[in-house]
């Protein structure tokens, strides 16, 4: 299953998506979930995760089947490629 997935800011709580698609070749959405959040850490300045990687685990946590890629808009590593991004964070 591969899960792409996205967090979404408003005034006081975050909305975070998910799009399921069983492979690659995939035509169709398999499924969908959609989870509200409230409270929403602040935006830090380079610690984007820590603001992002919650909303996202707690739509992740609510697939049923073995998700076994997740596509993230966000970096994996920072800078020197010893620094993890908010997709470094998620593995």
């Amino acid at each position: 299953m591969i899960a792409c997935v996205d967090v979404d800011y408003r005034e006081s709580e975050a909305v975070a998506a998910c799009v399921l698609f069983d492979d690659w070749q995939s035509a169709e959405a398999s499924g969908t979930r959609i989870e509200r959040i409230a409270p929403v850490a602040p935006y830090e300045p380079g610690q984007f995760y820590r603001r992002e990687l919650p909303c996202l685990l707690r739509v992740l946590e609510s697939v049923r089947a073995e998700v076994t890629t997740v596509l993230v808009d966000g970096y994996v590593w920072l800078k020197d490629e010893t620094t993890p991004g908010l997709g470094g964070h998620l593995y």
